[in-house]
């Protein structure tokens, strides 16, 4: 957002269209300062920490994102109410962070109707996290309902099925329209439903899997592989250690051109060397 004091002393100004989406306004104005053009849709290409959260459900859980500066942002507690309502029938947990006092009333607004009548063990309150450890929880998340705030976009950009819920800023200029696992809903001024909510997020979650191409079980899609994972060490027991290249003195591993050629780390930190690669007859 500009300044409007601080563009009195600008030097250089560059013409973006107001029409555009806010993110796309962004890209242009960097491009046209910094000299390169931009093309496509955005590719954020995050990585989530892998922080452990011993209080998290286990998958699958839905992520509800109610909390924002703002309280015309706000989505109604009634319908937080009715989509977790729904949700747990279908077998999927509700998670609710928040990030103050108020969001945290707020959280409990939404919990105790839901707990009353489905048990408090289906709807969880999270601790106070800090932005690492939303992180996490997002990117383990089957789905994500959020309004206009930035924890909304970061569960987009970590490519989670995300319904983004608009009323009191337009999702055209607002909304994740980078990714296809997400949606955003509402009109100016006009909330969207808690049916039209659950709607897409099965639809998302269903083309998530689709994309992935990992197995639907029971007619839900596939859940997040830091899930699976954790599923099939607990069913299985650990895999045994994989052969990786020598740790070099920095700490880095070593590449085939620092480490001897055909040698890889066994387990215990031994070597092993691999016989040599010769050439077929005639060459």
């Amino acid at each position: 957002a500009r300044e409007p004091l601080a563009s009195l002393a600008y030097r250089h100004r560059y013409p973006v269209p107001h029409d555009l989406h806010a993110i796309e306004r962004l890209r242009r104005l960097a491009g046209q300062a910094l000299g390169y053009s931009v093309d496509g849709l955005p590719r954020f290409e995050l990585r989530p920490p892998g922080i452990e959260l011993p209080w998290c459900p286990a998958p699958p859980y839905a992520v509800f994102l109610h909390a924002t500066s703002r309280a015309d942002k706000q989505w109604p507690a009634a319908h937080w109410v009715t989509l977790a309502t729904r949700l747990l029938a279908r077998g999927v947990s509700v998670v609710l962070p928040w990030g103050s006092l108020a969001e945290q009333a707020q959280a409990r607004a939404i919990a105790d109707p839901v707990a009353v009548a489905a048990g408090e063990a289906s709807i969880v309150i999270a601790p106070r996290l800090s932005l690492a450890e939303c992180a996490s929880l997002l990117a383990g998340a089957r789905m994500v309902a959020g309004v206009d705030t930035g924890l909304t976009h970061l569960a987009a950009a970590l490519g989670r099925p995300t319904a983004a819920l608009f009323a009191a800023t337009p999702g055209w200029r607002f909304g994740p329209y980078w990714s296809p696992c997400a949606a955003s809903l509402g009109e100016l001024g006009v909330w969207p439903q808690p049916d039209e909510v659950l709607a897409a997020l099965m639809r998302l979650t269903a083309g998530a899997c689709a994309a992935c191409r990992r197995p639907q079980r029971r007619g839900w899609p596939c859940a997040p592989a830091s899930a699976s994972r954790t599923r099939r060490t607990a069913r299985r027991g650990p895999s045994p250690p994989r052969w990786r290249w020598p740790i070099s003195p920095g700490g880095r591993a070593a590449s085939p051109s620092t480490a001897a050629i055909g040698a890889s780390a066994g387990p215990g930190g031994a070597t092993r060397r691999r016989p040599p690669i010769r050439p077929p007859p005639g060459r």
